[in-house]
């Protein structure tokens, strides 16, 4: 596997596996690139990216600008597939199947035949592990297939923030919803059950927020509410860089503070928390969930918290913030 100060063009013999690929004729693939200046491996990407397009002509490439998930970027490929890493050597012929599988997706797996709430796998490969492709390769079909679980695949060197966050010591490693671990070469049978048994109160920020993403608030409050707690995972969407991430979680807020505010309550210690080490605009929104779910007693809190701001909007987002405890 290549990594982010390697040279980014394709090697000769990775430029003839696409140019056979390429001469399939198989449906048209797309890729999105997820954009990330920041980090040292978007430029190889953007590169990888134009000489595939360049290669395979039938290939439609887009641009996601946005700050792209966790852990920054990479390539996506239909919905709920993304690869967080450079592909060349053995993982561009994997690469390159899972592109096609996209376009011409099969049914999902049997065992995961009305899989209700999404799950979020995050498969962590390292450089010269020789059964890193073959473990991408058994979890694509279920990843490209129409259904509720996302895969990405994460370059552990690429990635080193993210793989210490997850705890990997050996590829390949599987995460799911940031809880659920597998190490080594695994039967994707062994997992399917547990994706099918979690606890909804144990759900991941990824599982979270692609229910969110589908307007699925209210639901996501009934759950909360018949689990008798807030789910942890919210406080991380709440803190989310992305602003519509940070709204859906906001909704899902607001409809468990209407109808259950002890509960919504709960969340008010985690956010005063994680909030001197947001950026402005999420300390804003920060501000404004917690004038709508704390208590007058944690007004003294917020306002040694907010003392020291100077950016306008979050002055004024305090300042309301407060004013919504001073009433209730």
């Amino acid at each position: 596997m290549q990594t982010p100060t390697d040279t980014p063009s394709l090697s000769p013999v990775d430029a003839g596996v696409v140019r056979r690929w390429a001469a399939d004729d198989g449906p048209a693939a797309a890729i999105t690139r997820l954009v990330d200046p920041a980090h040292p491996l978007d430029a190889p990407l953007a590169a990888f990216a134009r000489s595939l397009t360049a290669l395979a002509p039938r290939l439609r490439l887009a641009h996601e600008a946005d700050p792209p998930p966790e852990p920054g970027p990479g390539l996506r490929l239909g919905a709920d597939l993304v690869f967080h890493l450079l592909p060349a050597g053995p993982e561009l012929p994997v690469f390159l199947a899972a592109l096609r599988l996209s376009a011409d997706p099969p049914p999902p797996p049997a065992p995961l035949a009305g899989l209700d709430l999404p799950a979020g796998l995050d498969l962590f490969v390292g450089p010269g592990c020789p059964v890193c492709p073959e473990m991408v390769r058994r979890l694509v079909p279920a990843a490209v297939a129409p259904g509720r679980l996302r895969l990405a695949v994460i370059d552990a060197a690429a990635f080193p923030a993210a793989a210490a966050r997850h705890r990997v010591r050996a590829t390949p490693t599987l995460v799911l919803d940031g809880r659920f671990r597998w190490t080594g070469l695994v039967d994707p049978g062994e997992v399917w059950p547990v994706v099918m048994d979690r606890d909804p109160s144990r759900l991941g920020p990824a599982a979270l927020e692609t229910m969110l993403a589908e307007g699925e608030a209210d639901r996501l409050a009934g759950m909360m509410i018949a689990a008798g707690r807030a789910f942890d995972a919210l406080a991380e969407l709440l803190t989310h860089p992305r602003w519509p991430v940070r709204l859906g979680a906001m909704v899902a807020v607001e409809t468990l503070a209407e109808r259950r505010p002890d509960l919504a309550a709960d969340l008010v210690p985690v956010l005063l928390e994680r909030y001197p080490g947001c950026p402005d605009a999420v300390r804003g929104d920060l501000l404004y969930v917690l004038g709508s779910i704390a208590a007058p007693a944690d007004r003294p809190a917020i306002e040694r918290l907010t003392a020291g701001e100077s950016d306008p909007d979050v002055c004024e987002a305090a300042a309301e913030a407060l004013a919504a405890l001073g009433e209730k």
